[in-house]
């Protein structure tokens, strides 16, 4: 097992959606090696590595550690050509992939690394996908991950066989050692996971509560209940 990194960089949260919010990143196998490809090669391109990552069908977040403000830059322009090149080839679309050419790029400070892990990966819980992130079926990287190797395989069906793109990259990962002081790496899992499961127990909570609500009001609807039928019996058994 690789030891993760710790860097003394600076921290920032990259957000980004999809244009009207269209569900692009239906995540078939195929896209998600499209995803995790795009990630590495982006940190790889711009020297960032990976604290937390999330990919929903409409919207991306991820963490990054950076050197730089530029390299922010580098990696958002990067991850975003590459993933709008690929997915607009692979579901023959053409014009533009996201919402807007900028994405939303935010310094996270020391008081808020783990409020914004926590943030990024309650997002399936919130959209009523999964029970917790660990069963989120789409791309999602948290601090546990830090204890393996992500090796990314190269998306030959998006890009050609002719590619110069090599044909594998590891992802890194990092704890942000300048937001969350010189900690081990097993601390620092422990003390996201802690801060991630108060999170979703409050997230299951209000969803019981307002389940328990609608029924003894009679006002559920058909327009309450997601369309997918996993996200349906999810959202059905809360609170039955």
């Amino acid at each position: 097992m690789t030891q993760p990194r710790m860097l003394d960089k600076k921290v920032y949260e990259v957000s980004q959606r999809t244009m009207l919010g269209w569900f692009r990143f239906i995540q078939t196998a195929r896209v998600q090696q499209v995803i995790l490809y795009a990630v590495a090669r982006a940190c790889k391109m711009s020297g960032a590595e990976v604290v937390s990552l999330v990919v929903m069908s409409t919207h991306i977040h991820v963490m990054i550690c950076v050197e730089a403000p530029q390299d922010v830059e580098t990696f958002t322009r990067e991850l975003h050509s590459f993933l709008a090149r690929c997915l607009n080839r692979m579901q023959r679309r053409i014009g533009q992939f996201w919402r807007s050419k900028r994405p939303q790029v935010t310094p996270i400070g020391a008081n808020s690394v783990y409020d914004r892990i926590r943030y990024i990966l309650c997002n399936p819980l919130r959209a009523f996908i999964a029970r917790s992130w660990r069963e989120h079926a789409g791309v999602i990287l948290g601090p546990e991950d830090l204890n393996r190797t992500i090796v990314a395989e190269c998306p030959y069906f998006a890009l050609g066989k002719r590619t110069k793109a090599p044909a594998t990259l590891v992802l890194p990962m990092a704890i942000p050692v300048e937001a969350v002081g010189d900690i081990d790496h097993e601390e620092f899992i422990a003390r996201s996971n802690e801060i991630v499961d108060v999170g979703e127990a409050v997230i299951r909570a209000e969803h019981d509560r307002r389940i328990i609500r609608d029924r003894v009001l009679g006002t559920l609807a058909a327009h309450d209940f997601p369309s997918s039928g996993s996200e349906f019996r999810y959202r059905k058994g809360i609170g039955a």
